[in-house]
């Protein structure tokens, strides 16, 4: 018998061709998308000298937490990658075009290795000779941390010329040090600061360490998938004494006071009766918040950007949609009263706190797949959903979480958060209690987020999809909907999973550009701390225009009146409580061995002078109105906006809603249903399928066989009882929605982000994610659909042919306007949450 075996088809010169061909087309992708003049709120001008509102922790700071003018100027132009002490040489180049070159040379290369390996010439390498280079600090070399050296009068010829390394690795490079001692105003202001407050990680208390920013230039980075980091941005964020800011700083202290109180269930979050360590109920919080213009239905909430409104509008595009997000699910059809401007009613304990994506307000306020496991797959019934078990591989992953202590906040003392904005390291001083439990509390999700990888949450939710044998996607060439062809290393486990994992990646590099290269944020403890100095008469040193916000803000706080007290009111008493339970260092030591049962944390034997103005020798609470914090740290080492976490939510929940099956196929199942029919296959893309309503019938849990609907209850999860929250009322779709807002907002409960940072950085890991697709589409020699609802509730579809000549990936958006689906063009669809003067 005369057998040839077949070659693959294309091979040899012909797949030389496509490949690089292919990466090419990803390039073309990559460049067509909209370019970006992407700006700040203002505020580091306007403030410019002081730079209240901007992030600076782990710069020097003096008494009040104003950050050194010197340090924060060197801090600024190494982030911007301008640092005038150490460069390499300049060569002018838009960070578009060394995309663009960058990811050319990737193609070059792949072609001249493919001509090397078949003996051909490698002519075609790129020459790394012509490669401008772009301008960057060879060093980081910013000051961090207080007082790193003592004052010396022979330091003008220390030993080492370089730098100047204080205890605990608090750093100064020389150069700082030499501009402080040029100017005697900036010497004075920083110089003799040293840390107060002390830390104890083995029975002994010191000074603690500094901590480093984190990825400070990860936004100078570039990607070869995907879109440039400078390619997406968000919107300008709330300004300083407008209606947003005030009302998302309420917010994160009404928060801090309900971190204990269960979410749903008897006497919880969700009901409103549940009551804060104050013994204010939930309810009555709620409708504190409900006082302010920005929650208050009938409010008039003022602008941030009034030189941007429309006629006839107090409020900018991208105000109104977090405003109305509060509301309403994105994606809802409000009731209008004149065709423009929903109808809203007041917030309530039940929707309070909540994500804006469609199924966020849905059930429970814990994500299913935050709870949930699958039953094992041997001894049958030895584990059930229930118990919270999720397959991974041959073992098991369990939902409960080792929580943080009850009732224990921190830089609740002011020389404590001022060390902490200096750049003090408390992280390792968490204090946890009892057993593992399921996320039952705020408490219990804020501790999630404190220790997750940030993709965690969705490969676990990944993988309990797979491990319920829940369908893949409709519009993939393989798999349950064909007769011989399984998935698994395409369009089945090996891909989602790893692409999951694979753009946080890119998504954190996204985000850092926009953290540190643009909007630079301060994080909500240092704006409570600009409130605590306003409301003790300090902010005088922040300038008139920085005064007279506070004070519009303080007015508007005042107003929120919960059981008789306002919210500052009730977080000045806790913080007060808080402080009472920390022990102070022995007289004439700061230093000294932890006591038996003793927090890891310790006060200094006298508190400074503007700490003692904050609570009285009594222990009464003064104007202390410095957010209660999770964790002994605080926020991370990186600005605010946008968020890490919500950014990597929004890009890995997108993956999942691609490759697994949100919705019905309307086609025929059964004996009569033959995949290889050409009438019944490729699956339908593009316009027809985002206009086919047919095909848009979401799948629910009860459909994915999560039979029951859990709650936590500590150690346990019970069963809901309530109809609307059935596992045939609530969808897949919705709960992996939700999945995202719980890891996204569980940075807010802890204190380190607002609701704006949640909200936008969302829709960028989004917008990460459908660009990362739209190129691996490419990939793949057949015909491909994928379509899910988006963040805001449009019908995206993804789809490509497969023709090597046409080498096309399209991505086609449907919005809902009026109760009717219409086109929405793809490059203004990646704009949409943008100012429009920023898109070129």
């Amino acid at each position: 018998m005369n057998y040839q075996k077949p070659i693959p088809q294309p091979d040899g010169e012909g797949r030389d061709t496509q490949a690089p061909a292919r990466r090419g087309a990803a390039l073309a992708l990559a460049q067509s998308l909209p370019k970006l003049k992407p700006a700040s709120n203002g505020e580091a001008e306007d403030y410019a000298g002081i730079w209240p509102t901007n992030f600076s922790k782990g710069l020097p700071h003096d008494e009040f937490g104003i950050v050194e003018p010197i340090a924060f100027r060197i801090f600024a132009e190494a982030l911007a990658g301008q640092s005038p002490h150490d460069h390499v040489p300049m060569a002018a180049m838009s960070h578009d075009a060394m995309e663009g070159m960058i990811r050319g040379m990737a193609v070059e290369m792949a072609q001249s290795a493919l001509q090397s390996l078949r003996g051909g010439s490698a002519a075609g390498a790129p020459n790394w000779q012509t490669v401008p280079t772009k301008t960057r600090p060879l060093d980081f070399n910013v000051p961090l941390g207080p007082a790193a050296y003592q004052p010396q009068p022979n330091y003008s010829e220390p030993q080492n010329p370089a730098d100047v390394a204080g205890p605990k690795g608090h750093y100064w490079p020389k150069s700082y040090v030499e501009a402080l001692q040029a100017s005697a105003s900036s010497f004075a202001f920083v110089a003799d600061y040293r840390c107060r407050f002390r830390k104890s990680l083995d029975g002994n208390f010191a000074e603690p360490a500094a901590r480093g920013w984190e990825s400070p230039r990860a936004g100078h980075t570039y990607v070869l998938r995907g879109p440039d980091p400078s390619d997406t941005a968000m919107a300008p964020a709330p300004r300083l004494g407008k209606s947003e800011l005030c009302a998302e700083l309420a917010e994160v202290y009404a928060m801090a006071l309900l971190r204990d109180v269960p979410f749903d269930g008897s006497n919880s979050i969700g009901e409103g009766d549940g009551v804060s360590p104050n013994g204010v109920r939930v309810q009555n919080i709620v409708d504190a918040l409900g006082k302010l213009s920005w929650f208050n239905a009938m409010g008039a909430p003022v602008s941030s950007f009034p030189e941007r409104l429309e006629q006839g509008w107090t409020l900018t595009p991208e105000e109104m949609r977090r405003r109305y997000a509060r509301f309403f699910d994105a994606g809802a059809v409000p009731p209008s009263n004149d065709g423009q401007r929903p109808v809203l009613a007041p917030i309530l304990p039940s929707t309070a706190f909540r994500g804006s994506t469609p199924g966020s307000k849905a059930g429970p306020y814990i994500s299913q797949f935050l709870l949930q496991g699958n039953a094992s797959r041997v001894g049958e019934g030895r584990y059930k959903p229930k118990h919270g078990f999720i397959e991974y591989g041959a073992q098991r992953v369990c939902q409960k979480v080792d929580s943080h202590e009850r009732g224990r906040d921190h830089m609740t003392h002011w020389d404590c958060w001022l060390d902490v904005q200096n750049g003090a390291n408390f992280k390792g001083a968490d204090l946890f209690g009892g057993e593992p439990r399921f996320i039952t509390t705020p408490r219990d999700l804020v501790t999630f987020v404190h220790f997750d990888q940030l993709y965690q949450a969705y490969l676990n939710a990944g993988l309990l999809l797979l491990a319920l044998d829940y369908p893949l996607g409709t519009g993939f060439p393989s798999g349950k909907n064909h007769p011989t062809r399984g998935s698994f290393a395409t369009f089945g486990p090996g891909d989602v999973l790893s692409l999951v994992a694979g753009v946080a990646s890119e998504a954190l590099r996204a985000v850092r550009r926009q953290k540190f290269q643009v909007h630079l944020r301060a994080r909500p403890e240092a704006i409570a701390g600009l409130l605590t100095l306003h409301g003790n008469g300090e902010s005088p040193r922040l300038g008139q225009t920085a005064q007279a916000g506070l004070e519009a803000m303080l007015k508007e706080l005042k107003k929120t009146n919960a059981g008789g007290l306002s919210l500052l009111d009730l977080i000045a008493e806790h913080n007060s409580t808080q402080n009472q339970s920390l022990k102070r260092s022995p007289a004439g030591s700061n230093d000294g061995t932890a006591a038996a049962g003793e927090l890891k944390i310790r006060l200094p034997a006298h508190d400074s002078p503007f700490a003692s103005k904050l609570d009285d020798a009594s222990g009464n609470p003064g104007k202390n109105y410095l957010l209660p914090m999770a964790y002994p740290e605080g926020s991370p080492m990186h600005a605010s906006y946008g968020a890490g976490h919500a950014t990597v939510a929004g890009a890995c929940v997108t993956v999942l809603k691609a490759f697994f099956e949100m919705f019905h196929d309307p086609r025929p199942d059964g004996p009569e249903r033959n995949p290889l029919d050409p009438s019944y296959w490729p699956f339908p893309s593009g316009e027809k399928l985002a206009q086919d309503d047919r095909f848009w019938t979401p799948r629910t849990l009860w459909d994915a066989g999560m039979k029951e609907v859990l709650i936590g209850n500590g150690d346990t999860l019970q069963e809901v009882d309530k109809p609307e929250w059935n596992a045939d009322k609530l969808t897949v779709q919705g709960e992996l929605n939700k999945l995202a807002s719980n890891i996204s907002i569980g940075r807010n409960w802890a204190g380190v982000h607002y609701y704006s940072d949640y909200y936008d950085s969302l829709r960028l890991g989004e917008r990460v994610a459908v660009g990362i697709l739209r190129e691996q589409l490419l990939t793949y020699p057949e015909p491909v659909t994928m379509h899910f609802n988006g963040y805001d509730g449009e019908r995206i579809v993804l789809s490509s042919t497969g023709d090597p000549a046409a080498r096309d990936a399209t991505v086609t958006i449907y919005e809902k306007k009026n109760a009717s689906w219409s086109s929405c063009d793809f490059a203004k669809w990646w704009v949409k949450n943008l100012p429009p003067e920023w898109v070129s």
